[in-house]
């Protein structure tokens, strides 16, 4: 096994995940521009790597944060 940076494993993520895909009825995305307050989870200024949140809430929601 390789070591990674941070960096690698986020755009692999990004691949693997599709975060960079554009589907409806889903806020997807990546970078650490957005806030979690801005993503809809009020009082969180951190900033996620990437998330997959559907509009719908009974559906899976995926949060990354690498380190």
């Amino acid at each position: 096994m390789t070591l990674r940076t941070e960096d690698q494993v986020k755009d692999y993520a990004r691949e693997v995940l599709g975060f960079n895909e554009v589907e409806e009825n889903i806020n997807q995305g990546t970078g650490q521009i957005t806030t979690f307050n801005q993503l809809g989870f009020k009082g969180y200024s951190d900033k996620p790597d990437d998330w997959y949140l559907p509009k719908n809430m009974n559906d899976v929601a995926i949060i990354l944060e690498t380190k």
